[in-house]
């Protein structure tokens, strides 16, 4: 197995929709450093309470800055 590395990975909104780059960046976390950069999205945001909620997440999830959420496995909020 990969050991003593660091990674970064970008994907999806980590605690929404934990997708396979999620499961793998955290086995990976058991023996490597792990960045996990979040997206800021893909589509333009729509004038609705849908968006205007994941607005408001997404700028409290970046005003705190990163998150260690596993030993070694760290996400970030762009």
């Amino acid at each position: 197995m990969i050991a003593n590395h660091s990674f970064i990975c970008m994907g999806e909104d980590i605690k929404d929709t934990p997708f396979s780059k999620y499961h793998l960046m955290k086995r990976l976390a058991t023996s490597n450093k792990i960045l996990y950069v979040e997206s800021i999205g893909v589509r333009a945001p729509r004038v609705s309470k849908r968006d205007l909620r994941r607005l408001l997440t997404k700028l409290s999830r970046w005003l705190r800055g990163y998150r260690l959420i596993a030993p070694n496995f760290f996400v970030v909020y762009p």
